[in-house]
């Protein structure tokens, strides 16, 4: 990936791997999030989360999320990004 974007770097194990990284990830996160709304058509699921390896959701807050999430609602799903 770092290919594509000098700004991913050595995420994310660069000191630079932090709120920082939002400015390339959020972008690919929200495409990301828009692959799960066509998937979503067809598998509806309870939740989704993404990003960097992401094993359990204990630390998502509302306020701080290492993880950008999906929860369905009213309208299909409803998308929370990445803060931190």
């Amino acid at each position: 990936m770092a290919r594509t974007d000098r700004r991913i770097g050595g995420y994310p194990f660069d000191e630079s791997s932090g709120v920082e990284s939002l400015t390339w990830r959020s972008a690919l996160d929200r495409w990301l999030a828009d692959v799960a709304v066509a998937v979503y058509a067809d598998v509806p699921f309870h939740r989704a989360l993404i990003g960097f390896e992401i094993d359990e959701d204990r630390d998502i807050t509302v306020n701080q999320r290492y993880a950008a999430v999906l929860t369905p609602c009213a309208d299909g799903l409803e998308y929370r990004p990445a803060t931190a």
